[in-house]
């Protein structure tokens, strides 16, 4: 398997465990998954998710995401402070597919992720990161 061969490329990735990940893949080479996770392996990142080669069941281009959101936006909806980071640190497709999620589900944190909401308003120069973030930041100020 040619992980780099994936790199900048839309692809849904499975874990050892089948739970299958979608997102725009990343090639990071053994040196530098060393440096983050003290093991030497190619893998493919996905926002702040690391697929390493040798935990990998399959890996596979895709044209369209198949949801809006997934086990990604999901799994990182646990933690406030990752949907922060989410929204602020990651490439604009996170950031749009986290506020689908959350829109979905805005009882998880409620007015708790109003300031999460202002600072990717504030510092967000992608339009429609910005359009959804006022969406959610709207309908949670009016409840």
């Amino acid at each position: 398997m040619n992980l780099k061969s994936f790199d900048n490329k839309r692809i849904q990735v499975a874990d050892p465990n089948g739970d299958v990940f979608e997102g725009v893949a990343e090639y990071c080479g053994a040196e530098y998954v060393d440096y983050l996770i003290g093991r030497e392996v190619e893998a493919v990142q996905l926002a702040n998710h690391i697929f390493c080669k040798d935990d990998i069941k399959f890996i596979r281009e895709i044209k369209l995401f198949s949801a809006p959101y997934g086990l990604l936006e999901k799994n990182n909806a646990e933690e406030i402070g990752l949907i922060e980071d989410i929204l602020l640190d990651h490439e604009d497709i996170y950031g749009i597919r986290m506020l689908a999620y959350l829109s979905d589900h805005p009882d998880l944190y409620g007015k708790e992720l109003i300031p999460v909401l202002e600072k990717t308003i504030k510092y967000s120069d992608c339009a429609r990161l910005t359009v959804l973030a006022r969406r959610l930041l709207k309908q949670l100020q009016e409840e």
